[in-house]
């Protein structure tokens, strides 16, 4: 939302704050199923049932037509997605969530990378910032 920049406190920017809430919200419910001995598997079922019925409305209001190579796609990125949700469930039942809740921020760093690479976007300064603040934490998190 860049503090002090153009950018308002605007409908998107406030659905942006309420999407980290429930980020933070499932990891910490992901964690707390773990201790109960919840197998992965069915976390991550659950997990994709609440978003998908929370997700249905707004896709069926905004619903375009999906060549048939997009279904393929939309599958492989599926299944990617369940793995890395499945090995994260895994490491949030392992570790506590403040350990493993730092790597997960790597994902801001792949995405300014991912736009830099792929559409040329210039990261900002603040974005270098946050990925050094990012990688910093990761490497002291490792050494705890």
């Amino acid at each position: 939302m860049r503090p002090g920049g153009d950018a308002e406190y605007t409908f998107v920017a406030l659905t942006g704050a309420l999407g980290a809430f429930l980020a933070a919200l499932a990891k910490v419910t992901i964690r707390k199923l773990s201790v109960t001995n919840e197998p992965s598997q069915r976390i991550v079922f659950y997990f994709g049932v609440i978003a998908a019925t929370v997700s249905f409305p707004a896709a069926l209001a905004n619903w375009q037509p999906v060549p048939p190579l997009y279904w393929l796609l939309l599958f492989l990125i599926g299944a990617v997605a369940t793995f890395g949700q499945l090995a994260l469930t895994k490491a949030y039942k392992i570790a506590p969530t403040g350990t493993v809740g730092v790597y997960a921020y790597s994902a801001v760093v792949y995405g300014a990378l991912m736009g830099w690479l792929f559409w040329d976007e210039i990261p900002l300064w603040t974005t270098w910032l946050g990925a050094a603040l990012i990688i910093t934490s990761g490497i002291i998190n490792l050494r705890k």
